[in-house]
């Protein structure tokens, strides 16, 4: 599957999202900062980085559990860059491979030129003419790039508009060997934000091999209880014991101890949703028993049940994402209907 992952920041937090088997980090000292309430260009929540005289902080998109490291990649995101830092020097975009080492970097200048570079103030390798990138406002970024050390392709838009055409013969492999497992989101200087928001990542491959657009990336908690109620829910209906984030995500939960019992939930999609990609289903979930438990997503369409991947939980806080291109009962696209007739849940399948 070429569609690596894709992300809101509307229901991610610090509490609960720092747990193992989830792409995103952060750098330890910046604990309050990666989700932010209104940070987002539609009032929703975003991933703000800044940078404070003593220490550099972060926030880190890894790729173990994305499919490892890729050699060629095209990433998107709404990008609101915070203006009077010190750009010219400073790290926007950090590209890592598998072995913890640097192989290019992405920064801007004040004057809103976009340059690739070997590394932090290293040689320049590609770059947009001055006024590329306007600041303090949201404008939708997109970057594809070939890591190699002689043959590697760079291409950056914004808002659909190449700023960087389509450049090669460059070495974006200054590491000598491998590609990228780990993107790096910085900001410029002295509590200066950058905020993001509507992230997707592909691994140009299939049929998501090229730039999608401004794409808008929308969470939808569950808003009412589906066909299955199996489970032992802690507050009065189970959909309201799971559409919580931060520190009532572990307060507020459904159980069950009987292998085989299930339970779905429905969603109200807002907007127009004209075309939608892929939707992903996400939970947050441990066993706290002895053993290995195992649970299984299943949608739920026309009064059938159809089964996806499972995953095995022991007595620690994991979270698990599963994307679906299509719709499971037609293997077709997605549509704001579909959505609205579906069901999502989860089944106990199996313990050890």
């Amino acid at each position: 599957m070429s569609l690596l992952t894709f992300e809101s920041f509307d229901v991610m937090h610090n509490t609960i999202d720092s747990q193992p088997n989830q792409p995103w980090t952060q750098d330890v000292y910046q604990q309050n900062l990666f989700h932010v309430n209104s940070e987002g260009r539609r009032s929703t929540s975003g991933m703000r980085t800044y940078l404070q005289s003593y220490e550099s902080y972060f926030r880190q998109l890894d790729l173990t559990i994305l499919g490892g490291e890729q050699s060629a990649l095209v990433m998107g995101f709404a990008l609101k860059p915070g203006s009077g830092g010190s750009y010219g020097g400073g790290i926007a975009l950090d590209f890592w491979n598998a072995n913890n080492t640097r192989q290019f970097v992405m920064d801007w200048t004040s004057a809103g030129r976009i340059r690739i570079l070997s590394a932090p103030g290293g040689s320049i390798l590609a770059q947009s003419a001055d006024g590329a990138l306007t600041f303090d406002i949201y404008q939708y970024f997109e970057i594809k790039f070939t890591c190699d050390d002689t043959a590697g392709i760079v291409q950056v838009r914004i808002d659909g508009v190449d700023v960087i055409a389509e450049t090669g013969n460059l070495n974006l492999q200054q590491a000598g060997s491998g590609g990228i497992l780990k993107i790096r989101f910085h900001a410029p200087a002295n509590s200066i934000y950058n905020s993001f928001d509507d992230l997707y990542l592909c691994n140009q491959l299939g049929s998501y091999s090229d730039f999608l657009g401004d794409v808008k990336v929308d969470a939808f908690l569950p808003t009412g209880d589906g066909n299955y109620q199996q489970f032992t829910s802690n507050r009065s209906t189970h959909y309201d014991a799971i559409n919580d984030i931060g520190v009532n995500a572990v307060t507020y939960y459904i159980e069950s101890d009987t292998v085989g019992e299930k339970d779905s939930f429905s969603i109200t999609p807002t907007g127009d949703l004209p075309t939608i990609h892929a939707i992903n289903i996400r939970n947050t979930a441990r066993n706290p028993d002895t053993g290995v438990a195992e649970g299984t997503l299943f949608i739920r369409q026309g009064g059938v049940d159809y089964d996806q991947a499972s995953f095995e939980r022991g007595d620690t806080i994991n979270r698990d994402d599963q994307i679906l291109l299509a719709r499971p009962d037609t293997a077709g696209v997605w549509t704001k209907a579909a959505l609205e007739a579906m069901e999502f849940g989860f089944e106990f399948s199996a313990a050890s």
